[in-house]
């Protein structure tokens, strides 16, 4: 079977470290931490080894189906912005089927981002996973975002709308506790449920509305005070489990300014079946730095089809992209119902295919128009060619005067030097940098390599516009 070059959906399932989030509960604090090292490892061994960063992914046949879906979804999210008389409109896409494109490129969350104009001291989510300085802030948020659950990933917190929490009858917080002890809340199809503690601060439950001391609720949020978890834990109306999050119950704290912080404690409850995965991957994109994001297809097939309207289409649209990234731009040029000619350029080395001597780009393009069937376009002529080089530009000169007598070409001479990649369209990158990509024919005359292992060609560009 040949080597397929995306991944597909997780194997998380396979994992030492798969748990439920009730399991975790019941680790001390000294369990939890080698279970974060465990996971830890697990990720990026997974990572480096299979290709298989730490998202859901989904499976071969998946992926061509949402390509299909691509191609066969109208682009119909745009919004006209009556209340700002400068905008254009709104594109509104929530389209789901175009994240399967991300599955092409598994470094994406190996990107470096940084605050600020440099990129020095940025960090990347796999890095996170892979560097030995960042492990205890990896064990840090992994408590705060998994099991004190800051997301809520996992639980919901007890409130007075009956929809929410049908089991609970109106009685206060306190009095849910115990009921819950007891036996009289969890039965039925709610029998595989529990509850665990949250502590908060008065401060940051006040935003859910105004107090009301008889029902102990903050709007809709009901609480416990720390004097009354203090006496069900006396009462032994709650185990080590539900109050693990917690550590001490005190009622306030007193910064070193003299303000003083008041808590209260939230009642969370929860499935004890509940996996540990996928669920924490939102916790790995959002609590592990900041993520690198596509640019959405159908956003930039919405973009193609609707600003050449006034193109009267004989031959191919040609797009020209400077920066081609994670291959959004790319699927939106192959799922667009109009004949396209996409050139794209980029100079990250991870988006080259060593193995094959193409770019990943190209794989992707090649893995659609072999498995998808349009039936949507009255003819489907997506002619794909991107590169992708690293090469450095020592010299290029562009001759003034060399228009040829029909006025439609120019003449360029370039000197490159580095390496190729071994294949000498690389060299067309740089080219649509200087030229511009809607001017272009890839038509090269003369490409070799000088004594000195440069790289030198001539190339005559076809160009579209009046001199």
């Amino acid at each position: 079977m040949a080597k397929k070059y995306f991944y597909e959906q997780s194997k998380f399932s396979e994992f030492k470290s798969n748990t439920t989030y009730h399991q975790l509960l019941e680790k001390t604090d000294d369990e939890f931490n080698d279970w974060a090292r465990l996971i830890r490892k697990e990720i990026v061994d997974a990572w480096d080894i299979d290709g298989q960063p730490p998202v859901k992914g989904k499976d071969e046949a998946q992926i061509i189906s949402h390509f299909g879906k691509l191609k066969k979804d109208d682009c119909d999210f745009f919004i006209k912005d009556d209340d700002d008389s400068e905008s254009l409109g709104i594109i509104k896409n929530f389209n789901k089927s175009q994240s399967v494109v991300n599955q092409f490129f598994p470094t994406m969350l190996k990107t470096r981002i940084s605050i600020g104009e440099s990129a020095d001291g940025g960090t990347s989510i796999y890095d996170y996973f892979a560097e030995d300085s960042l492990e205890d802030g990896f064990i840090k948020t992994m408590a705060r975002a998994v099991k004190r659950d800051s997301m809520y990933a996992w639980c919901r917190s007890l409130t007075t709308v009956k929809d929410e929490n049908a089991f609970w009858n109106g009685q206060t917080p306190y009095k849910f506790v115990k009921d819950a002890y007891d036996g009289k809340i969890f039965k039925g199809k709610w029998e595989n449920h529990d509850i665990v503690l949250h502590r908060t601060t008065e401060a940051s439950i006040r935003k859910y509305g105004p107090l009301n001391e008889n029902k102990q609720t903050y709007g809709t949020i009901l609480f416990l005070t720390g004097k009354q978890v203090r006496r069900l834990i006396k009462e032994g109306c709650l185990n080590k489990r539900q109050i693990s999050n917690i550590g001490d119950v005190p009622d306030s704290k007193t910064l070193k300014n003299g303000k003083i912080v008041k808590y209260v404690y939230n009642v969370r409850w929860y499935n004890i079946n509940d996996g540990i995965f996928p669920r924490i991957i939102q916790a790995f994109r959002l609590g592990l730095g900041q993520p690198a994001v596509n640019f959405p297809a159908l956003t930039a097939k919405w973009i193609y089809e609707n600003y050449t309207n006034h193109i009267e289409q004989e031959e191919p649209l040609h797009i020209y992209d400077s920066s081609s990234g994670w291959g959004g731009r790319i699927m939106g040029a192959m799922s667009s119902r109009k004949k396209t000619h996409y050139v794209g350029t980029d100079p990250n080395p991870d988006n080259f295919i060593d193995d094959l001597g193409i770019s990943r780009y190209e794989y992707m393009a090649k893995y659609y128009n072999d498995n998808v069937v349009d039936t949507h376009s009255e003819t489907m002529s997506n002619f794909f060619a991107v590169v992708v080089s690293v090469t450095t530009i020592t010299s290029m000169t562009v001759s003034s005067g060399s228009w040829l007598a029909n006025g439609n070409h120019l003449h360029v001479s370039f000197l490159f030097k580095g390496n190729l990649n071994g294949f000498s369209s690389s060299v067309f990158s740089f080219l649509l940098v200087f030229v511009g990509a809607h001017f272009l024919r890839n038509n090269f005359n003369a490409f070799c390599a000088d004594s000195t292992g440069n790289s030198v060609g001539e190339v005559n560009i076809n160009n579209d516009f009046d001199r």
